[in-house]
């Protein structure tokens, strides 16, 4: 038991890279890096991100939860007769497997900063554990983009007070739209699973941050 961590970082220049392995053991391996380039065009000074996270279960994960495809089904809640639930959406084997990428591109403009994000995860449910949140997409909410079969959006502006006398205040705006295939358990009879139907969620934040300056 326990976890295991090992990271790489690189700079050099307007570059950097980073790639970190999180091993839990007897459960799973998440593997996450990025890179990040920063340039300047006309008055904005610009940074460019793209980003990866790879997770799978190791040890003997596939044995103590099943290894079978029940997981897929949410298993165990058959007693809950109706009731919609949301599918765990794991590798036909019954193990963690999933993947996202994502885009980032963010411009400072003098007291104002705009960035657009885009992930996208094809795969199964990401768990997002240890109170990390590295996906480009997050709101102060939502995490949707960890969720498999979903598109996630993010645009967002933000404004510093610095200039005008109040250093460490600003004020940040963020829009994110989610869009999730989805599949439900009916509860009926030995649990049967609805057909995928397209889920489309968002979120807007508003936020006056303030920073005591250094």
């Amino acid at each position: 038991s326990g976890v295991t961590t090992l990271g790489i970082e690189y700079a050099k220049g307007d570059l950097k890279a980073r790639v970190w392995d999180y091993y839990a053991h007897e459960m799973y391996n998440t593997i996450y890096g990025d890179l990040e380039y920063k340039m300047n065009a006309g008055p904005a000074k610009v940074t460019l991100g793209a980003q990866v996270l790879s997770q799978s279960d190791v040890g003997d994960f596939a044995t103590s939860t099943g290894a079978s495809t029940e997981l897929k089904k949410l298993r165990g809640v058959t007693a809950l007769n109706g009731t919609v639930l949301y599918k765990t959406k794991i590798s036909a084997d019954g193990q963690i497997d999933a993947l996202a990428w994502g885009l980032q591109a963010k411009a400072d403009i003098g007291a104002f900063s705009f960035n657009a994000a885009y992930n996208q995860n094809n795969d199964g449910h990401i768990i997002n554990a240890w109170g990390g949140d590295p996906l480009y997409t997050s709101t102060i909410f939502s995490r949707n983009e960890y969720r498999a079969d979903t598109t996630a959006y993010k645009f967002g502006a933000e404004y510093s007070f610095k200039d005008l006398g109040v250093p460490g205040l600003k004020f940040i705006v963020n829009h994110a739209a989610y869009d999730t295939d989805v599949q439900t358990w009916t509860g009926t009879g030995a649990g049967i699973l609805g057909p995928v139907v397209n889920e489309k969620s968002d979120e807007q934040d508003y936020i006056i941050h303030y920073a005591v300056p250094s």
